[in-house]
């Protein structure tokens, strides 16, 4: 084992200096400083099913690290990027046939950790159910089903929106004006008053205002708040600085700005908690 870990950590260190996209090192945020690198500790992989009648493995856990590789006896190293402050990672792996298979996994950040415990899991077919499974992307890992069931916690049609979230499980009906969930997408809107919109559970709307530097523009949400309370916030073009926020409880919001460099102005609309609710928007330039 001994001689693999330095012929892995070999490979490892070659990668880097090659380029390897498997092993490129990420800036997860949890590092405050490379120098005095030290060998990282083995990943803490949580506990998989003895046996499993699925044909994927979701390996979950957590490590001080960039990135965490699984390697899988008589397979290939595969890697994942370590994800979120607390250093926890998901990944699924597939496995192509029902068969016994047995697993180790490594933390690499600037060195190569030790291997954790081994770990293996029964791929078969006839074998019961696991209540709740999930993978990694909140799937249903024995495959995806035609309908989002809606009160199950888990994402059976697999598009990614789970419960209430998912379109299936909503009598709110999206306006005209969609596609515009994200700022990516958001629709560009001119000094008018649009309506009827919509904001459905867990669905965003995004709208961009094109200004010049010095002018000053008024966006404002008109609604019923007792049928559910709507937010309003207004972007800088970078797409990130909030300029403007409006979160009261009255039938409006209202943001006024003047601009400072010409360009787009990201505005997002939306409610909290699944909540949904029918909207007007008004946008008008000073003259």
């Amino acid at each position: 084992m001994q001689q693999r870990l330095l012929s892995l950590g070999a490979l490892a260190l070659w990668a880097f200096a090659c380029g390897d996209p498997m092993v490129e090192r990420p800036d997860v945020g949890i590092f405050a400083s490379d120098a005095g690198a030290q060998v990282p500790d083995p990943p803490r992989v949580d506990p998989v099913p003895a046996r499993q009648p699925y044909s994927v493995l979701t390996i979950r856990g957590q490590a001080r690290a960039r990135r965490v590789l699984v390697e899988p006896e008589g397979g290939n190293t595969v890697s994942t990027t370590v994800l979120g402050s607390d250093g926890s990672f998901c990944l699924d792996y597939p496995l192509p046939r029902p068969a016994r298979y047995r697993f180790v996994a490594y933390a690499l950040d600037e060195l190569l950790s030790g291997p954790s415990a081994a770990f293996e899991v029964v791929y078969d077919e006839t074998a019961p159910p696991i209540p709740g499974a999930q993978t990694c992307s909140g799937a249903d890992p024995a495959g995806c089903g035609a309908i989002e069931l809606c009160d199950n916690g888990r994402d059976d049609d697999c598009d990614q929106r789970i419960d209430l979230a998912d379109p299936g499980c909503q009598a709110c009906q999206d306006d005209l004006l969609e596609p515009n969930d994200t700022v990516a997408s958001a629709t560009r809107i001119l000094a008018d008053r649009q309506e009827p919109l919509q904001i459905c559970p867990d669905n965003d709307d995004w709208y961009l205002i094109a200004a010049r530097a010095g002018e000053t523009f008024t966006v404002r949400t008109l609604f019923t708040h007792v049928e559910g309370n709507l937010d309003l916030t207004l972007y800088s073009p970078n797409r990130r600085t909030i300029l403007g926020r409006g979160n009261g409880v009255l039938d409006a919001e209202t943001i006024t700005h003047t601009a400072t460099a010409t360009g787009e102005y990201p505005v997002r609309v939306y409610g909290e908690g699944g909540t949904a609710n029918g909207y007007a928007l008004e946008l008008n330039f000073e003259p």
